[in-house]
C-alpha cells in the first residue's frame, strides 16, 4: 500500500491561518470591560453588541465569564435594579426642568425632525434655537 501524498492545500492553509493569527484584533483590558459592561447594562441585544464591536458572542461570553469571577474574587458586589412592581409614575427630582426645555425646544420647527444630514449642523440648529430662547426669557420677562 502507497502512503498517501501530501496535499498542496497544507501549506496553504498553514500559512492562511498563521496570517489570520498574525492580524487578529487584539482587546485591551478596558475594551473588554467596556464591552461586558455595555452587555450587562442591556441597552442592546448580545448579538447587535457583539456585531457592532466585531467579535463572537462565544467571544463575549468567556470575557463576561471572566469579568464576574475576577468580582468574585475581589468581593465586587453587583447590584440588579428591577422594576417597580406597581409601575407608578414618580416624579424625579429636577428632571421636569429638562422636559420641560426639551418640550420648549421642540417648538422650532427645525428641530421637529431630524433633518439634518450631519450632526454638527443639528448641534449649531440646537444652540440657535436655545439662543432664541434665552433672549426671549431675558426681553420678555413676565
Amino acid at each position: 500500500m502507497r502512503p498517501k501524498p501530501l496535499s498542496l492545500k497544507a501549506p496553504a492553509e498553514r500559512v492562511l491561518k498563521d496570517i489570520r493569527r498574525a492580524t487578529r484584533r487584539h482587546f485591551s483590558a478596558e475594551d473588554k470591560i467596556r464591552i461586558v459592561l455595555d452587555g450587562l447594562r442591556g441597552d442592546d441585544s448580545i448579538a447587535e453588541l457583539c456585531r457592532r464591536e466585531g467579535i463572537a458572542q462565544s467571544l463575549y461570553y468567556v470575557w463576561s465569564k471572566e469579568f464576574l469571577e475576577a468580582g468574585k474574587r475581589r468581593n465586587w458586589v453587583i447590584e440588579v435594579v428591577k422594576r417597580n412592581e406597581l409601575h407608578t409614575f414618580v416624579i424625579l427630582p429636577k428632571r421636569w426642568i429638562v422636559e420641560r426645555t426639551i418640550a420648549w425646544l421642540n417648538r422650532c420647527r427645525r428641530l421637529a425632525k431630524d433633518w439634518e444630514n450631519l450632526n454638527r449642523k443639528g448641534l449649531a440648529f440646537l444652540r440657535l434655537a436655545s439662543i432664541r430662547l434665552m433672549l426671549r426669557k431675558l426681553c420678555n420677562p413676565t
